[in-house]
């Protein structure tokens, strides 16, 4: 989105640098139309590495986020089953008391 967005803005330049470049065209010599030809193509480079520069460091940025949320998905699974567990003990304590009381109580009567 970023990308497209730069590219548009560049195409919109480029069509007012076209302009001028038809305005300067009679004024200069074939060489320097050659010579502005090539610094537009190296900046047009130097302008798309940069976009890939920030693509790249976003993508990382997203990676990191995706990672640590992943961890922390991990770490919360871990901690459910552990409750799990302690459910279960529990229910199990209860369970055996319960059967404890109420055998006691049928052999106290």
């Amino acid at each position: 989105m970023l990308f497209e967005a730069l590219q548009q803005e560049a195409e919109s330049r480029m069509a007012g640098f076209k302009a001028e470049e038809r305005r300067f065209s009679e004024t200069l010599s074939e060489e320097e139309r050659e010579e502005l030809r090539r610094a537009m193509d190296q900046w047009k480079r130097s302008v798309m590495c940069e976009l890939r520069e920030r693509d790249v460091q976003i993508l990382r940025e997203r990676m990191e986020l995706l990672q640590l949320t992943q961890q922390r998905n991990k770490e919360l699974e871990e901690f459910i089953e552990t409750q799990k567990r302690q459910i279960k003990e529990l229910e199990e304590k209860f369970l055996f008391l319960f059967l404890f009381f109420s055998l006691a109580f049928i052999l106290w009567s």
